[in-house]
């Protein structure tokens, strides 16, 4: 029988697990932002994200967490991103169907991070059905928002062509999806522990990015400043 001074033990190394991941994205992100060499920012890019997907995968097993196959989906969606951000510089500079390169990985992320999240929400099917109304109020007023101030300019823009111009008319409605998943989820957990906390966390980082993209792509931009890129980082 394990003594109670070994489940301190593990408890503590459990603290402190995270750790290495943390120190690895705020390097990461200080050696991007600090550099102009495209290969080196990207390794940089890359080893954060590799290392996120890792946590994502090992963390539901380090806790023995039955129901690993949502976090699986957002590993896998952690990795889609990636390379379509790395994509994203070459493709936007392209015409024809390359143009659309960084798109093809970008857009499916977004797909198996839908999916992942709603797996969480399966596990709560029966709890607060009222959440699916509050959520379905605020996806409304954040749809119509979204639509009008940044999928219409954005949609307007001229001088490319139309298959671009609808892309980014739908960006910004990923992000509607997006929000009305997270308040449902939000309003149907009920332990709140780390793992939620820092779920959200990166939920609510991802949109702030994808926000701060959303707001240049209004006059055309589909890259910015590598600043844009740091709530992706984190």
């Amino acid at each position: 029988m394990p003594s109670a001074a070994a489940g301190t033990r593990a408890t503590s190394t459990s603290a402190y697990a995270p750790l290495p991941f943390l120190v690895l994205g705020l390097v990461g992100a200080a050696v991007y932002l600090s550099t102009d060499a495209m290969a080196v920012s990207g390794l940089a890019l890359a080893s954060v994200a590799i290392a996120s997907a890792a946590a994502l995968l090992i963390a539901p097993r380090w806790y023995g967490v039955e129901r690993r196959w949502p976090w699986t989906l957002l590993a896998a969606a952690c990795l889609a991103f990636l390379v379509g951000a790395l994509f994203r510089p070459w493709a936007s500079v392209q015409h024809g169907a390359l143009a659309f390169t960084a798109d093809a990985f970008t857009i499916p992320g977004y797909g198996l991070m839908f999916a992942g999240l709603a797996g969480f929400l399966r596990t709560r099917r029966g709890e607060k059905r009222h959440a699916l109304i509050d959520g379905l109020i605020v996806g409304v007023g954040a749809g119509l928002a979204a639509a009008l101030l940044l999928s219409v300019p954005a949609a307007g823009v001229e001088d490319r062509s139309a298959a671009i111009s609808g892309l980014a008319f739908l960006y910004p409605l990923f992000d509607v999806v997006l929000v009305l998943l997270v308040i449902n989820l939000a309003f149907t957990t009920v332990v709140r522990g780390p793992s939620y906390l820092l779920l959200i966390a990166s939920m609510v980082m991802l949109l702030a990015g994808d926000a701060a993209y959303a707001i240049i792509g209004r006059t055309g931009d589909l890259t910015g400043s590598r600043f844009l890129d740091l709530p992706f980082i984190f």
